[in-house]
């Protein structure tokens, strides 16, 4: 049995025999979801499109890859979650975190996703500051069997990313 506990009450928000809490939310999309209490969960690739999770504690939660498009995240603790290619287009993030650094961007490329969060840029497997990247992107490409034209396209989205944080 799993169970999504309120962080404020202590009251149980939802609970089922699923095999994880990934597939326990999947399966209960539209759910109210304020105030859970998701600190060190694995939501890895969760499907959570229009999740209302305003104010809950998700400090430490893997959401790599989640899409929460749409979702309320306002004032939710975010703190030291992995958003790493986490689709947040369109969610509100008013008051959330404490370690979110906007602007966040992902961008589909060519080759590899480009993903903007914290002033650190992801393409690929290499995660690097925004000014690294623009001192080190033709050597970080050839390393990574990147062609010159992939090198060109990739350097635009760098620069892109570059100019939306001013």
């Amino acid at each position: 049995m799993i169970e999504i506990i309120n962080r404020f009450s202590g009251d149980i928000i939802i609970s089922g025999k699923y095999s994880n809490i990934r597939v326990l939310l999947e399966n209960n999309r539209g759910a109210d979801l304020r105030g859970a209490d998701l600190r060190e969960t694995n939501l890895w690739k969760a499907n959570l499109w229009g999740a209302n999770l305003r104010e809950s504690d998700l400090r430490g939660a893997d959401l790599w890859e989640t899409d929460l498009w749409e979702s309320d995240l306002r004032r939710a603790d975010l703190r030291g979650t992995n958003l790493w290619g986490a689709n947040l287009r369109e969610s509100d993030l008013r008051g959330a975190g404490h370690s979110i650094k906007l602007p966040i961007i992902n961008i589909t490329g060519s080759r590899h996703s480009v993903h903007l969060i914290n002033d650190k840029i992801k393409i690929g497997c290499e995660i690097y500051s925004v000014e690294y990247w623009l001192n080190n992107y033709e050597q970080i490409g050839k390393d990574n069997g990147y062609s010159k034209k992939e090198i060109k396209e990739y350097k635009k989205y760098i620069d892109m990313c570059a100019e939306a944080r001013r």
